[in-house]
């Protein structure tokens, strides 16, 4: 009797994608500017803008499932947010659930220039975010300290401007 060894197909290791959440698959600008005080453009957020019914209620991006759902055939999918309110991680993977996202994992850090160490410590392939800020306030401006970082620690990313359909068949393969 012939014996064959059969080794065991190890399947390449999927490249990590990492995507931000505000701004990039959901619009939170309905209600930041919903709770901006004391009326939109304002100079504060009401904490009640973070509240699990609240943040329940923003919409997905058009196209951003769709979009996921294709490259993680390339990648795994991982969220990445920087948000700094209670329950911030049980509140953005209820809102993940209910939409339904698929991912591997999700991460939450306290402040966006955070999220450059996160990436470097898990090996990011390519990071997808709006990078921008203050839309509330009607003075929107990009996070400059997180791109120079990005740039200088040498990671692909990309800048999410309404152009999922691009990005996905820039990168789906």
């Amino acid at each position: 009797m012939i014996k064959f060894l059969l080794k065991k197909r190890k399947d390449k290791p999927k490249k990590k994608l990492f995507c931000d959440i505000d701004g990039t698959i959901n619009y939170h600008y309905k209600r930041i500017r919903k709770w901006t005080l004391p009326d939109w453009p304002g100079e504060k957020i009401d904490p009640r803008a973070f509240s699990r019914d609240e943040i329940l209620k923003d919409e997905v991006v058009p196209e951003s499932l769709a979009s996921l759902n294709e490259l993680s055939k390339y990648y795994s999918i991982n969220f990445l947010s920087a948000r700094d309110f209670p329950d911030s991680y049980g509140i953005t993977k209820d809102w993940l659930d209910k939409n339904e996202f698929r991912y591997n994992e999700l991460y939450i850090v306290s402040k966006p220039i955070e999220k450059v160490k996160l990436l470097l410590r898990n090996n990011s392939s390519l990071f997808i975010d709006d990078l921008q800020r203050g839309h509330q306030y009607k003075k929107t401006d990009f996070y400059w300290d997180v791109i120079d970082l990005l740039v200088l620690k040498n990671i692909n990313f990309e800048i999410y401007a309404n152009n999922w359909s691009q990005i996905s068949a820039k990168y789906a393969r």
